[in-house]
């Protein structure tokens, strides 16, 4: 479901370019075909219905490293909480884990 819901949001807000990193790219592939095939099937070719969009892969901060161990990328499933900053944590929770980091 998640290639599905990003593909519609892709769509839906006309993106020219899309940030993705390397694991993403199959996703942005999959919006690709999406978008061909709908303009393909229902708009006329001067009038597409959709852009579409090209990917824009940035090799600074293209992976976020985990907190914990600095050569694994940052997971939600990572067992240890220390290893990511998740969004309902507190802002001295966040200072506490930026301390402890590894680099």
């Amino acid at each position: 479901n998640n290639p599905i819901l990003m593909a519609a949001d892709i769509l839906l807000y006309q993106a020219d370019l899309v940030p993705v990193g390397e694991d993403q790219r199959q996703h942005l592939e999959l919006t690709r075909d999406i978008c061909r095939r709908f303009n393909d099937k229902f708009c006329k070719k001067k009038h597409p219905a959709f852009k579409e969009p090209e990917s824009l892969i940035q090799k600074e901060g293209a992976r976020i490293m985990s907190l914990q161990d600095g050569k694994s990328k940052m997971s939600k499933s990572d067992l240890n909480d220390n290893s990511r900053i998740n969004l309902d944590d507190s802002p001295d929770v966040i200072r506490k884990k930026n301390q402890k980091m590894q680099n």
